[in-house]
C-alpha cells in the first residue's frame, strides 16, 4: 500500500523528532522517528487493525512503546497519514 503524508503529519514528525533531539539526544530522536515510521508501515500492511473513530472518516492507531497516536485514512491502495498526536492531548 502506498503511504502519503499530509503536510501536518510531516510537520508532526519533524516536531516530535526535534523535541527528542533537544531533550534527549539526536540518536534518540532518530530512534523515535524510525519507530513512528515503522508503525506507519505496519498500519499500511493492515489498515483495519486500528479502530475507526465514531462519526469520523479516519482511524487512530497507537504507536507501541511511544505516547503517540497516528490518525489516518485508507482508500484503496493508499494510506493517508493525517496527523500524529501525543496521547495526553485531545484526540483530534
Amino acid at each position: 500500500m502506498r503511504v502519503r503524508y499530509s503536510e501536518q503529519a510531516l510537520a508532526d514528525i519533524d516536531a516530535i523528532a526535534g523535541y527528542y533531539g533537544r531533550v534527549a539526544s539526536p540518536e534518540i530522536a532518530g530512534v523515535v522517528e524510525a519507530r513512528l515510521r515503522l508503525a506507519i508501515r505496519r498500519i499500511s500492511l493492515a489498515p483495519d487493525i486500528a479502530p475507526k473513530l465514531v462519526d469520523r472518516d479516519f482511524w487512530a492507531a497507537a504507536v507501541p512503546g511511544l505516547p503517540y497516536r497516528i490518525f489516518y485514512r485508507s482508500h484503496g491502495m493508499e494510506l493517508q497519514v493525517i496527523h500524529i498526536r501525543h496521547t495526553s492531548r485531545r484526540p483530534f
